[in-house]
């Protein structure tokens, strides 16, 4: 990576843990509400599922496909900003934020794999330190998905005319 772009990879890493910080302040005052509305269909239609479900592999399935959902809006989002560029100056910048969104990824799932199996005291080559299951994956595809949606909402937010598109969470499956 040139060192042009690592400080913006840093400035977009602040940024998502900064945004997922005040989803998680509004995701508490939701709670103690008796509105828990969501801010986006995506967030309405698959979050409540993820908690709730009975079954290890159905919730495994939405993780999945939460995911996936949140990565082709993510992209969908960056194509609809593209769109709106004159200049490749421009164009260059969004690539960017997703090198840094791709970055912030690959660092998250590491962290929190390293977090979930509690293997700090273990050798980084030891093989107790890739020994995870069905559920870890979803779990880190989750929080991925989590990241896609934080970096999304960013820029919707701030950008004027963008809409969500319309479809049936329902039909999506886990690429």
């Amino acid at each position: 990576m040139s060192n042009r772009i690592k400080p913006i990879a840093v400035v977009i890493i602040i940024i998502v843990f900064l945004l997922a910080g005040c989803s998680q302040k509004e995701a508490n005052q939701n709670d103690q509400s008796t509105d828990n509305t969501y801010n986006n269909p995506i967030d309405a239609f698959f979050i409540p599922r993820i908690e709730s479900s009975p079954a290890e592999a159905e919730r495994r399935d939405l993780q999945d496909t939460y995911r996936s959902v949140w990565k082709s809006e993510y992209k969908n989002v960056i194509v609809w900003l593209t769109s709106k560029c004159q200049y490749q100056a421009d164009i260059d910048k969004l690539a960017q934020y997703t090198v840094g969104v791709e970055e912030l990824i690959t660092s998250a799932r590491a962290v929190m794999l390293s977090e979930w199996l509690n293997v700090y005291d273990k050798p980084p080559d030891s093989p107790d330190r890739n020994s995870w299951g069905n559920g870890t994956r979803s779990g880190l595809n989750q929080i991925a998905g989590e990241i896609y949606r934080n970096s999304a909402i960013l820029l919707i937010e701030h950008c004027e005319g963008y809409e969500y598109r319309d479809i049936d969470y329902s039909q999506e499956r886990y690429e």
